[in-house]
């Protein structure tokens, strides 16, 4: 393990300390998902994501995905945390209280790109106010939620 990159079991989700995901994951199998996604923030070499989940080591929600449409085939989407954005939407998604109690419109819209079931806003410090989903897929700007222009104090979340 990298030098500074805190144990899984430090996150729990129910009191329970979350296991090291298994080498295959099941996408449908939430719990396991759920490990193998903060398995990646917590050695994440971007401080945003890893700084969201180091101060919150409960588990609010499981990441649970939600069947897309490609080709006219049903597919759950590929999660690849590649991207800084993408990283820290899932910390967020993970850590964060939720504020909205109704999902945002682009995550009701079929075209909906955002990876999980659960539409998720934590308020307008992060993301400017818009969800997880919108985040995760570079259209915040169309989320309902969005506050429009980024202040300064969102910067430090977003790579520019």
């Amino acid at each position: 393990m990298a030098k500074g990159v805190l144990p899984l079991d430090n996150w729990r989700w129910q009191d329970q300390p979350l296991e090291s995901p298994p080498e295959d994951v099941d996408p449908n199998n939430s719990l396991e998902l759920t490990s193998w996604v903060l398995d990646q923030l917590r050695s994440s070499r971007y401080n945003d994501s890893r700084d969201l989940i180091e101060a919150g080591k409960t588990i609010k929600r499981l990441v649970e995905l939600k069947q897309l449409r490609e080709s006219g085939e049903k597919v759950l989407p590929k999660i690849e945390l590649e991207r800084q954005q993408k990283m820290s939407a899932f910390a967020a998604f993970l850590t964060l209280d939720q504020v909205n109690t109704s999902p945002c419109k682009q995550c009701t819209s079929k075209k909906s790109r955002g990876p999980c079931k659960n539409c998720v806003a934590a308020g307008p410090e992060y993301f400017n106010g818009a969800c997880f989903n919108c985040q995760f897929s570079s259209t915040a700007a169309g989320c309902s939620f969005y506050a429009g222009k980024i202040s300064t104090s969102l910067l430090k979340f977003i790579q520019v």
